[in-house]
């Protein structure tokens, strides 16, 4: 009877023995792989948004276009040049011509005349032009010492003898007319840019 007792305590204790054992794998098991666990969302609770990552841009990272507009204020606008008006060249010796009609003869129908250009200035003149008109009608036909234009009113222009004249000197070029009345046409004004 008590050889008995002792063989069943024996196997009692090997029998909690190897409990122990097991039990110490399960612990060991469970601390190396700890399972996740995925929480769910609790209904009608919204998650707080995660912020944006903020990016900081430094001085040499800024755009093209802030460089472009920092190159366009350095650059000071363009100025509008009014052009200036062109001053008109000086021409000596203006107004210093004394500029005659004469008649020199006549007929019954026709005239014969001249006009004498006078420099009563200081310097001499280089290239001259002349206009006059006649009132009653008269007409030319003929000329001389004179490049003649025109059909009342008439213009006479120099030659290439007679462009210029002189201090103190006189021109005269002459011409032929028809009368534009009884008599031959006088007091006829004679015009120019020398002219008196």
């Amino acid at each position: 009877m008590p050889k008995m007792k002792k063989t069943k305590r024996h196997a009692v204790f090997l029998l909690l023995l190897a409990l122990a054992v097991c039990l110490k794998l399960v612990f060991s098991k469970n601390e190396t792989s700890v399972p996740t666990v995925a929480t769910k969302p609790t209904p009608g609770v919204s998650e707080p948004p995660t912020p944006a990552p903020r990016v900081e841009i430094s001085a040499t990272t800024k755009p093209a276009l802030q460089l472009q507009a920092a190159v366009s204020v350095a650059v000071s606008p363009t100025r509008e040049i009014t052009p200036q008006p062109t001053a008109e060249p000086v021409i000596k010796n203006r107004n210093k011509v004394l500029c005659e009609h004469i008649i020199s003869g006549e007929t019954r129908y026709e005239f014969n005349g001249q006009i004498r250009l006078i420099n009563k200035g200081s310097e001499p003149i280089y290239g001259w032009s002349v206009e006059w008109r006649y009132p009653d009608g008269s007409t030319l036909f003929d000329s001389a010492e004179v490049a003649l234009a025109g059909n009342n009113p008439y213009r006479g222009e120099y030659l290439d003898s007679n462009a210029e004249i002189a201090p103190g000197k006189t021109v005269t070029f002459y011409f032929s007319g028809i009368k534009g009345g009884e008599s031959s046409p006088i007091n006829i004004n004679v015009t120019g840019d020398f002219c008196i």
